[in-house]
């Protein structure tokens, strides 16, 4: 009970956010977005608020957890109490009046039950993956028992906890979690699985916005049961979560592109910003995603650019003022990565990465043709690129397809780079957890380039 008290506080939260928003720019969601994207806003205020009691000293315990999420739900309440009607405006009425066809309801069923057999899977272990243990249940359990960050916590050595410098997004949300229900790492874990339904909700009622009900469906349950997807919902990682949130921001990134409303570029910076947060790796993909609200700039019509200019200028702002305050703290700290030491990368090291390449391309072309992992997923994606290759940079695809690119480049780089171990060890550990960052963009990619040739076999109703 206490556990959903726990994830309710943090939904109630980014409710309250997103209501406000909408009610400011007339925007109105589906129900299944709302629902899930109030769950992601709301994980991102609990890490915002934990991070700022701890900077100022203040204690991290349920009374002073529950005192934020309190105060919006009255605000949210007063707001509504007098004219409760006008809570039904901030969801849409938009979407199919037909019923669900047979083929729908497969999917749409399938798709459940994979849901529910990741939180069947979830539910019996405690943490116990090695990277789960040591990278995020380490630091939930020092910050829980500590009630808040220690004061010289990111000046610590990795004798005694491994990477101080990653970011704290995931053993915050752990200890939020904690402070309801107490020292609990079985429990725990099943904020994950909740975060993978929100993640498909939120896929679901975005890529209906870009296509038909039908298609969307389809893509949402290809995304749904790539088994590498579900295995991470099941265990304490923050790569499940690091792809929810950069997808998402893409998602809202293309919505903005076809319907230039604000408030979805606004939506995409703050998942973009909140990634920050998550994994080292999402800073490529926000210096990426910043590449292409400049780009958005310079290709926007005359008559538009006054516009798309405030909206960039707004969506800059919104990433700086959520990244600066991890930035800032890991850069003052001195925490050092082991992993990516650019001041000990020399031209001998950097020789002995690159003549690990072919190893790297042949681990690579596994997990491409790993359907244990992956399914057929990868090679549908690769096969849809060569197949309608001519329409990678065409309208939308253009920003799916740069980001895609010139993210994969920058991994590529970033390989390259590695100082503390052979390149080998780095590829053979980490390549599968680094692909799953792509899949559900290249999800939304593959989604573009087959879909005149899924409606000549299916044509829309």
């Amino acid at each position: 009970m206490m556990f959903f008290l726990s994830v309710l506080a943090m939904w109630i939260m980014g409710a309250a956010l997103l209501t406000f928003a909408a009610n400011k720019t007339r925007h109105a969601f589906s129900s299944i977005e709302f629902a899930g994207m109030s769950l992601f806003v709301g994980m991102a205020l609990s890490v915002f608020i934990l991070f700022f009691y701890s900077s100022i000293g203040l204690r991290v315990d349920i009374l002073n957890i529950l005192a934020m999420p309190s105060l919006l739900f009255v605000m949210m309440s007063s707001r509504y109490l007098a004219k409760p009607y006008k809570a039904g405006e901030l969801i849409s009425q938009e979407g199919s009046p037909e019923a669900l066809s047979l083929v729908e309801k497969l999917l749409l069923l399938a798709a459940a039950v994979q849901v529910v057999w990741v939180f069947i899977l979830t539910i019996p272990f405690p943490v116990h993956a090695h990277d789960a243990a040591a990278n995020y249940a380490l630091k939930a359990k020092i910050f829980f028992f500590h009630s808040g960050i220690p004061a010289d916590f990111f000046s610590w050595s990795e004798s005694t906890v491994a990477h101080p410098d990653y970011p704290l997004f995931l053993p915050l949300i752990m200890t939020w979690i904690y402070s309801f229900i107490g020292f609990n790492d079985v429990l725990v874990r099943l904020i994950m699985p909740l975060f993978y339904a929100g993640f498909i909700a939120v896929f679901f009622s975005s890529m209906r916005r870009l296509f038909d009900r039908s298609y969307a469906l389809l893509a949402t349950f290809i995304l749904a049961t790539i088994p590498q997807i579900g295995d991470f919902a099941t265990i304490m990682h923050a790569d499940l979560i690091l792809t929810g949130f950069v997808t998402t921001g893409v998602l809202y990134l293309i919505r903005y592109i076809r319907s230039g409303n604000g408030i979805e570029l606004l939506l995409a910076s703050f998942m973009m910003g909140s990634s920050i947060w998550i994994k080292n790796e999402a800073m490529v993909f926000t210096a990426v995603f910043i590449l292409l609200l400049v780009v958005l700039f310079v290709r926007s019509a005359r008559e538009d650019k006054k516009n798309v200019l405030r909206d960039v200028l707004r969506s800059l702002a919104l990433i700086a003022a959520i990244s600066a305050p991890w930035i800032l703290t890991r850069v003052s700290g001195g925490a050092v990565n082991s992993d990516l030491d650019i001041k000990s990368l020399t031209a001998s090291r950097l020789w002995e990465n690159i003549r690990h390449i072919p190893a790297l391309l042949n681990l690579f072309q596994q997990e491409v043709f790993g359907p244990k992992k992956w399914n057929i997923f990868w090679v549908i994606f690769f096969v849809s690129i060569v197949w309608k290759r001519k329409r990678l940079f065409k309208g939308e695809m253009f920003y799916l397809s740069v980001f895609t690119g010139v993210s994969a480049l920058a991994y590529f780089a970033a390989y390259m780079a590695m100082t503390g171990e052979n390149l080998y060890f780095y590829v053979n550990t980490t390549i599968s957890r680094f692909m799953m960052h792509f899949s559900a963009v290249a999800a939304v990619m593959t989604g573009y380039l087959l879909y005149d040739e899924v409606r000549k076999i299916r044509p829309e109703r």
